[in-house]
């Protein structure tokens, strides 16, 4: 599966979609495809236990899975899910984050809906 990231030129946030094509956002201003991303190249990903679509987080403690794992000496762009309410997700991304960075957004609670890590070098740049 292909993944496209997308960067909003007026506030510099990402986000992703997934099976999408570079002309999709060409007409949009505030828009810019940064390049693309194959899923089977993922380096890693942060699993989904419980999601705020379904239960009750106020309580949930989010933990480490896999991240310890990634390697000490890549910068990362990882694609996650967010809720924006009971029912409806948003596709967020962290661009050029350090393995520490994914640690710390996993124990505040960032990736609790589920991400995939890959390697800044894996992204391919799209004409």
């Amino acid at each position: 599966m292909k993944v496209i990231i997308i960067k909003c030129i007026g506030d510099g946030s990402y986000f992703f979609d997934e099976n999408m094509y570079k002309d999709k956002y060409s007409y949009k201003d505030d828009c810019e495809v940064v390049g693309r991303l194959q899923e089977e190249n993922s380096v890693g990903y942060h699993r989904c236990v419980k999601s705020a679509l379904y239960d009750d987080l106020s309580e949930y403690v989010d933990a480490l899975q896999d991240e310890e794992n990634l390697p000490n000496d890549k910068l990362f762009i990882v694609t996650y899910y967010k809720a924006e309410d009971a029912f409806t997700l948003i596709h967020c991304v962290d661009f050029g984050i350090s393995k520490q960075q994914v640690i710390d957004n996993v124990h505040a609670q960032k990736y609790v809906e589920g991400a995939n890590y890959f390697t800044m070098d894996s992204l391919e740049r799209i004409d």
